[in-house]
């Protein structure tokens, strides 16, 4: 996959470069949102925003036990030495939460760079990670530290890692995309699923009711990006 950095864990404050939308804790600045066109790598900073613009849709009512941790948080976890240093840093929500993304990137070190996104889902019903990858599962090994990592964390049980049949990609740029709109398709699939979602004890999902996503579940990636310049579009209007 070409090399060209995509993962930003924080993009500079310069006039070059303003904040273009404000949404929530969530910023995109203008190389941010540059980044939605077609032949370019989405930025750590737009998948941010779309999971916050999804925890925020009118279908999440919050007592579904979903948490969409954003890749910064993803990237703290894997580097931190001493998990117990990021009890404050990490939310809550993680301790209590039914099911959780987490946006993968196959950078380690503390500086700017990556070349890949991958999508990986803990559901604790299941006690498992579910593993999607659009670029021939690529990302299989930072998957598997990630959730090593997680079960570290929290103290889990031994969970099972599944690795998910996943649409592919057409070309080296559109990892973000899918990850996206793999995480829409899932987070809707979910909360669509009473036994999945009960606020007293959710019932392991088969993986063909949720956890199987057909091509036909995710939008095309062209598509995706258009959508997501609609709803920046539509937030910059509303300021």
């Amino acid at each position: 996959m070409n090399l060209k950095k995509l993962f930003k864990m924080s993009s500079p404050i310069q006039s070059k470069d303003p904040i273009q939308v404000s949404y929530y804790d969530s910023v995109l600045r203008k190389s941010d949102i540059e980044s939605v066109n077609e032949g370019n790598w989405l930025t750590d900073a737009v998948i941010t925003f779309f999971y916050t613009y999804l925890e925020q849709s009118p279908s999440n009512t919050g007592l579904h036990g979903i948490l969409l941790l954003e890749p910064s948080m993803i990237h703290l976890l894997r580097q931190s030495t001493y998990p117990a240093s990021l009890q404050g840093v990490l939310p809550n929500a993680l301790y209590d939460a039914n099911y959780v993304f987490l946006p993968v990137n196959d950078h380690l070190s503390h500086t700017a760079g990556g070349n890949h996104w991958s999508l990986l889902v803990y559901s604790r019903p299941n006690s498992s990670f579910f593993y999607y990858d659009s670029y021939n599962n690529s990302n299989y090994h930072h998957a598997k530290n990630t959730a090593e990592c997680f079960i570290h964390f929290l103290g889990l049980p031994p969970s099972t890692l599944r690795v998910m049949p996943t649409p592919q990609q057409k070309n080296g740029n559109d990892c973000g995309v899918f990850v996206i709109s793999l995480s829409e398709s899932l987070f809707h699939a979910i909360i669509a699923t009473p036994t999945a979602t009960s606020t007293h004890m959710p019932i392991p999902v088969p993986p063909n009711q949720i956890w199987t996503i057909e091509p036909t579940r995710v939008y095309p990636a062209s598509v995706q990006r258009a959508r997501i310049k609609n709803i920046i579009k539509s937030l910059r209007k509303g300021r």
